[in-house]
Parts: C-alpha cells; sequence; structure tokens
C-alpha cells in the first residue's frame, strides 16, 4: 500500500509542478569566475512592470537560495524618474554593487491548437483566451557587466519554454527555470 501511494504522490508532483525548461548558451569572460562575485543587481529590460518585477523577484530569490547577495533594480532605481551616470554610479556604490545583471526578451512564441482560441500579442508578452494547453517560447538575452572595470563579463543568451493552459503559469514557470539555471550553472561554484 505504501508503495503505490508513493508513486500516486509522485505522479501528482509531476502534474502540479512547472516543467519548463531552460537552454543558457553564454561565454564568460577568460579567467574570471561568476562565483567570486556576492552583490549583484538584476536589472530586467523589460517595459511590462508586472513581469519585470516578477523576473528580478526570481533572480533575487535563486540568488538568495545561493547564498549570494543580490538586488533588484526596481528597489533603487524607479521607472518615474531619471537618473544621471552619477546618480547610477553613486547608487552602486552605496550598496557595494560589484556586478550587473541585465536581461533583455529578445522574441517570445505562443500558440496552441484550438480553433476557437485567440492569443494577441502585447508589450512583448501575450495574452489570450482559449480551453486548450498554450506553449510559450522566450528568447532572452543576458549580459553580465562587472561595475569596477565597466567590463562585460559575460555574454548570452537562452531560450525557455513551457507548456500549460494559462500564459501566466507559462511565463511564471519559464521565469523561475531561467533564473535557477542562470544561477545554477554560472554563479554556483561546482566542487571537482
Amino acid at each position: 500500500m505504501k508503495k503505490y501511494f508513493s508513486i500516486l504522490l509522485f505522479f501528482c508532483l509531476f502534474l502540479f509542478i512547472g516543467c519548463a525548461s531552460t537552454d543558457i548558451d553564454g561565454v564568460v569572460k577568460p579567467n574570471v569566475k561568476l562565483s567570486k562575485y556576492n552583490n549583484v543587481l538584476v536589472f530586467c529590460n523589460i517595459e511590462n512592470y508586472k513581469y519585470r518585477k516578477q523576473l528580478e523577484t526570481e533572480f533575487q530569490t535563486q540568488f538568495s537560495k545561493n547564498n549570494i547577495k543580490s538586488f533588484k533594480s526596481l528597489d533603487f532605481f524607479s521607472p518615474l524618474e531619471n537618473y544621471t551616470e552619477e546618480d547610477l554610479q553613486k547608487i552602486l556604490s552605496d550598496n557595494n554593487i560589484e556586478i550587473l545583471l541585465e536581461v533583455k526578451i529578445l522574441s517570445t512564441n505562443a500558440h496552441n491548437g484550438d480553433s476557437n482560441s485567440f492569443i494577441m500579442p502585447m508589450g512583448g508578452f501575450f495574452f489570450g483566451s482559449g480551453s486548450t494547453e498554450v506553449k510559450v517560447t522566450i528568447d532572452f538575452d543576458i549580459s553580465i557587466y562587472d561595475i569596477k572595470s565597466k567590463e562585460t563579463i559575460f555574454k548570452g543568451t537562452a531560450t525557455g519554454e513551457e507548456e500549460d493552459d494559462e500564459i501566466s503559469d507559462c511565463l511564471e514557470d519559464i521565469f523561475e527555470s531561467l533564473a535557477k539555471d542562470m544561477v545554477e550553472t554560472y554563479f554556483v561554484e561546482k566542487v571537482k
């Protein structure tokens, strides 16, 4: 009986946990270890405020899980204010920010097979209705800059995919997968 309960529990967890996949391909500057940096500022260059906040928060969560101090750009920079270069440098310096991780969306794609459904792109994201599963694919551009040297120390792209019955669930799962894979792949010191 216990064996069957365990199998049922595993099956239920599989159904309710997001299964987004992320493929990241990037290059780190030679002789640079991203794991040596601790104070990371995450800037998601996304027009949609809700999704920008959601993705920055997900990165902050993943960094925190790996004992890396990070900040969301929204904590320091209001979208309603204009900042000079001196303002930016002062905020970065006052908070001991060592690197800036910038994420941009290159493209988005969503589709489903229900002819009664519609999916409409708006501001880089999709809104729609329908009863069938939606497959969302998002291509990201990722750059990491060293604040002190003002050099690009990482450049890469990522593709996230998810299939679910709600577009918002797809986006949430893709954001979590991207942040988790990026942090674990490039920032966590691997034991050899």
